[in-house]
C-alpha cells in the first residue's frame, strides 16, 4: 500500500518512492516466480492528476524456479515497468453512475492508499519466461531413463521399433554361422 495523502489532490504534484518490500504470495507461475518474502525493489513515481493518482515506475526482483528440460535450479533477475491510475473514490462513483462499464474494474484509492500489489503481480508474472531454461542449449533429460544429457552427451539407447520386433527376435534366434550359410 502506498500512502498518497501527501499529494493533497493537487493535480501536478508528484512524489517519488523508493522501497524494498517483501514479495507477496503467488508472485509467479508453477515453474518460476519470486518466492514469498524475498525482496522486491520499488522505484515509483506518484503523480496527482485530475482523475486520481498515477503510479508509474520500475519493480525489480529475483525469480527462482527450475529448468523445464533438466529440472536444474534457475535464478533470473526480473525488471518490469508498472503503470496504474488509481481513481479518487468520488470520480469512480461518478463514472459508474454515468454508465461507464470499465469504471468498475479500475483501481480506486481507499483512504488515500493505493494498493499496487495487483498491478505489480500483473506486470511481473507476465514478464516471467513461460518455459525457463538453465541455458538456451540445455539438452534436458533422457526420455527413456532420465539421465542428464548434459553430463553424457553420447548417451543413447538402442530402441527397436515395435513394428520390427518380430524381425529382431528372428535375427537374434538364428545363430547360424557364416560357414553354414555358404554351403
Amino acid at each position: 500500500m502506498l500512502d498518497t495523502h501527501e499529494l493533497s489532490r493537487r493535480p501536478g504534484s508528484m512524489e517519488e518512492v523508493a522501497r524494498v518490500v517483501p514479495a507477496p504470495a503467488d508472485m509467479g507461475t508453477a515453474v518460476i516466480g519470486v518466492p514469498e518474502g524475498d525482496d522486491l525493489t520499488l522505484g515509483l513515481r506518484l503523480e496527482s492528476v485530475m482523475e486520481g493518482v498515477l503510479v508509474s515506475g520500475v519493480v525489480r526482483g529475483t525469480a527462482v524456479g527450475e529448468c523445464v528440460r533438466c529440472l536444474d535450479p534457475v535464478s533470473q533477475q526480473v525488471t518490469v515497468r508498472v503503470q496504474e491510475l488509481f481513481a479518487y473514490p468520488e470520480r469512480a462513483q461518478a463514472a459508474e453512475g454515468s454508465g461507464d462499464e470499465d469504471a468498475e474494474d479500475e483501481p480506486v484509492l481507499v483512504d488515500d492508499q493505493a494498493d499496487i500489489e495487483p498491478a505489480v503481480r500483473d506486470s511481473l508474472v507476465t514478464a516471467l519466461p513461460f518455459q525457463p531454461l538453465c541455458r538456451p542449449d540445455c539438452p534436458g533429460l533422457c526420455s527413456v531413463c532420465g539421465a542428464r544429457l548434459a553430463d553424457d552427451p553420447d548417451h543413447h539407447h538402442d530402441v527397436v521399433d515395435p513394428r520390427w520386433s518380430a524381425l529382431q527376435t528372428m535375427l537374434e534366434e538364428s545363430s547360424v554361422s557364416d560357414e553354414t550359410k555358404e554351403s
